[in-house]
């Protein structure tokens, strides 16, 4: 996998604590670079999430940090 463009460099300040790439296949990935509290993990916190496109993939990550707001770490 290779780190995306220089034009995500938006994305990657909004999401801190997520790592992004591009595989070959241009399938957009996610990977959590903190570790999960053991409150985050039973509410379904994920360490990597992937889409099609950088924007499918925006959605879900802004969806993930709402979730993880939620919860008492």
């Amino acid at each position: 996998m290779t780190p995306l463009p220089a034009s995500a460099k938006t994305l990657r300040e909004e999401f801190p604590r997520w790592a992004l790439r591009e595989s070959g296949a241009h399938r957009h990935w996610a990977i959590r670079t903190d570790r999960p509290t053991t409150p985050q993990i039973k509410v379904g916190a994920k360490l990597y999430l992937s889409r099609e496109t950088i924007t499918e993939l925006a959605e879900r990550l802004r969806a993930e940090e709402r979730l993880l707001a939620e919860v008492t770490p």
